[in-house]
């Protein structure tokens, strides 16, 4: 009994010695963890667990704040410096750079080898005016889905991207019409004696390539000096010109199937006053020709079903309403026209004719939306029940509501004798309008979102490129500038948008859409306006 005893004795003895052990090496563990808590600076300590509270975020010095990690969750402000996700229980991984203050700012680079979940609002760039950079994203589920690379970019601030000086050469000289259409601008020029209308393939838009070029000149009565406007249609452009020694103006048909050898196929006389119209706006649509001509006070409608033998079918004439005629573009059944008319003559209007017949077009309303004497609109574009006009004396953009062709009314406007020094042309792309200021050598962006109250938000002025430019198309994420100074030319600014290898997309709407090659629709097509065809002409199936 006694020997069982000890052997119970030492059994006892052993196992107190074993936790007295035990908990004097735990005490010493924690004491080492305690020990070694990361500091600021510090590198991630790849022997701590997932589970261990202080193996989440290693904070770098440049933190100026304190931050407090709790199972890997930031609960203080975090300022300037980095911040290092290495394990996550929120479905996050990667590496997170934090450079601003504020929520979450990040202006440096997002790599998301997981998944991310934003809560709020995610601006990816500058934070200055505009969002800009490249998104990488290899699987995202939710509304947008990207497979490749897709380049996002809203730029307030556009930059020239490549171009032709009028020093290159005589053709580009005093550019002063343009139109875009697929891969090419046809740009004409004005300078008397040596006009000249140009193809470019804009393919490259940092190196535009002029591939093709008419020369005005010609024999009386039918002579393309000084180009005042360009409108394309299929295989066809048709060109505006004024010569004021002879005087005539012409309308010149120009067989463009073959960009490297434009040839002229006809030329309309539209009139020979003494007062040559110096602005004249023309618009194709269908089978007609739709010209404002600002010395006959006029809107001619001119058939051009047969291209080689066009000819006017109607003419409406008004001193007062159509005075000065100048900008005009076509929509549904009507045609808006910008003039100098007020109750004294010496102002801006808006004019809307109804066309439905385009052998009697007939006015229907007009608005005065400047009564100032120098007042001076030229260009303007229609996009849905509104029309934006770009005035030149008043350096003024004005926003008419149209849903009235009777009662059109003035809702907006935006001033500014500095940036929009001599509106000359306009064009609208999305929630933004494009001007091109002749003073101020500028393209700027006015933001339309609100009708009634239109922004001046940013744009890009240079003296030397955008030398006294005159007219604007944009196409896809480029505005296509002619530029009538002596050191302009026709130059191409990144305006920005989106490249993407391709896209998957519900409902889509746009101001224009361009195709480069071909267009496939599934269903139904609906044409609210006219439609042109090509030399291909018409297949069809049933009846036409």
């Amino acid at each position: 009994m006694k020997k069982v005893g000890e052997k119970k004795w030492v059994r006892m003895f052993i196992i107190k010695t074993f936790v007295i052990l035990f908990f004097l090496v735990s005490l010493g563990c924690a004491g080492w963890v305690r020990a070694t808590t990361y500091e600021p600076g510090e590198t991630l300590n790849p022997d701590c667990g997932p589970t261990d509270p202080d193996c989440k975020v290693i904070v770098d010095s440049a933190f100026t704040t304190s931050v407090t990690v709790t199972n890997g969750s930031v609960s203080s402000s975090l300022q300037a410096g980095g911040l290092y996700i290495a394990t996550s229980t929120s479905n996050l991984s990667g590496l997170f750079f934090v450079d601003n203050s504020g929520n979450v700012s990040a202006s440096g680079t997002l790599h998301v080898f997981s998944h991310a979940f934003v809560s709020s609002s995610l601006i990816i760039g500058q934070g200055t005016g505009y969002e800009s950079g490249k998104f990488n994203v290899d699987g995202l589920t939710g509304n947008v889905f990207a497979s490749g690379t897709v380049n996002i970019s809203s730029k307030l601030n556009p930059v020239v991207v490549g171009g032709i000086a009028s020093s290159t050469g005589s053709s580009i000289n005093g550019a002063w019409a343009v139109e875009v259409r697929g891969k090419y601008a046809y740009v004409g020029t004005t300078r008397t004696g040596d006009e000249h209308f140009n193809v470019i393939d804009i393919s490259d838009p940092s190196n535009p390539v002029i591939v093709g070029t008419l020369l005005g000149q010609g024999s009386a009565g039918n002579r393309m000096n000084d180009i005042r406007d360009v409108s394309i249609s299929g295989k066809y452009a048709y060109v505006l010109s004024s010569y004021s020694s002879a005087p005539e103006s012409n309308l010149h048909v120009i067989d463009i199937l073959d960009p490297t050898a434009p040839t002229i196929v006809s030329t309309l006389t539209l009139s020979t006053s003494a007062t040559v119209a110096s602005d004249q706006s023309i618009e194709v649509v269908g089978s007609y020709a739709y010209i404002t001509n600002s010395s006959l006070d006029s809107l001619l409608v001119v058939d051009i079903a047969n291209p080689k033998n066009p000819t006017i079918v109607s003419t409406m004439t008004s001193s007062t309403v159509l005075n000065f005629a100048r900008g005009i573009v076509v929509a549904g059944n009507y045609a808006y026209i910008s003039s100098a008319y007020t109750p004294s003559q010496g102002g801006s209007s808006l004019v809307i004719a109804d066309i439905s017949n385009p052998y009697s077009p007939e006015i229907k309303g007009s608005l005065v939306v400047s009564s100032t004497a120098t007042s001076s609109a030229v260009s303007f574009s229609v996009s849905g029940k509104y029309a934006y006009l770009g005035d030149t004396s008043n350096d003024s953009v004005y926003i008419v509501d149209i849903s009235s062709s009777t009662n059109p009314r003035l809702v907006g406007t935006v001033t500014d004798s500095v940036n929009l020094d001599s509106v000359s042309g306009v064009t609208l792309a999305g929630k933004y309008l494009y001007a091109a200021v002749r003073t101020d050598d500028s393209l700027r962006i006015i933001d339309i979102s609100s009708s009634t109250h239109p922004v001046l938000v940013g744009g890009v002025k240079d003296s030397t490129k955008l030398d006294g430019p005159l007219e604007v198309d944009v196409s896809g994420k480029y505005a296509y500038i002619s530029n009538f100074g002596s050191s302009g030319g026709f130059y191409i600014v990144d305006i920005g948008g989106i490249d993407a290898p391709s896209a998957n997309i519900g409902a889509l709407q746009v101001n224009t859409l361009n195709t480069t090659e071909n267009l496939s629709i599934g269903n139904n097509a609906y044409v609210a306006n006219g439609l042109n065809v090509g030399i291909g002409g018409i297949m069809t199936d049933g009846l036409l």
